[in-house]
């Protein structure tokens, strides 16, 4: 993919991400892909397409998924830390790093066989790239659900259970 963004000149795009595909724009995309190759050493992105990228409008528009898919995490940490929001921290601790007036955000979203996370057991997972031109800085965040099953430890491959219902044997049905 990397050559083929090198190679592809401003005026040949079929993507709906056109923007993405642009000369200046280009850059931004090799950008992303490799902060994926950094947070997922062992992971092959080479199939990742421009048109799994979405620029999005605002913070606000990063907000409105956050609120919306952290809700809990939100409520835990502000009995935690003593009223401070969840969303708060995160917005400074993102402003101090790369502007995030400066910045622009971007959402990944990977085909289902291809998401790292849902491959360690994740329900959904949502990724977004905060890039600051200026300072030539990403950042990544992601955020994901993951079953209770993984978090105890029952992560269920082939070879972990001799039947399928072995994991469900001391359950009330």
């Amino acid at each position: 993919m990397l050559d083929y963004l090198g190679k592809s000149s401003d005026t040949e795009s079929s993507s709906p991400a056109e923007f993405l595909l642009s000369r200046s724009s280009r850059k931004t995309l090799i950008y992303l892909v490799l902060t994926l190759y950094r947070m997922y050493p062992d992971y092959d992105f080479s199939a990742v397409n421009a048109h799994q990228f979405f620029t999005e409008e605002s913070w606000d528009s990063f907000k409105q998924i956050f609120d919306s898919y952290m809700f809990e995490a939100s409520r835990a940490w502000i009995e935690e830390n003593e009223g401070s929001s969840l969303l708060e921290t995160l917005y400074k601790a993102l402003d101090e790093v790369v502007k995030l007036s400066e910045c622009e955000i971007y959402s990944y979203d990977p085909d289902s066989d291809a998401d790292p996370s849902l491959e360690k057991g994740a329900i959904w997972s949502f990724n977004f790239f905060f890039y600051n031109r200026k300072l030539k800085r990403v950042v990544s965040f992601r955020f994901c659900c993951f079953s209770n099953l993984v978090a105890e430890g029952f992560l269920m491959d082939d070879s972990s259970y001799e039947e399928d219902g072995e994991i469900f044997d001391d359950m009330d049905m």
